[in-house]
């Protein structure tokens, strides 16, 4: 399933700023997509040690 998501500057702009502290620690870069999972996996990680 593929959906489409309307984003502002931003919070584009705060994404990429997000991935691009990922980038300086592991070397990855990521698409946009892939911060959000990023994102979501952490706080699923974080609720599950509450």
């Amino acid at each position: 399933m593929i959906t489409s998501m309307k984003i502002s500057d931003a919070t584009r702009k705060s994404l990429l700023k997000i991935g691009a502290e990922y980038t300086i620690r592991d070397g990855k870069v990521r698409t946009l997509e892939a911060i959000v999972r990023l994102l979501i996996e952490e706080h699923r990680h974080k609720r599950n040690q509450a």
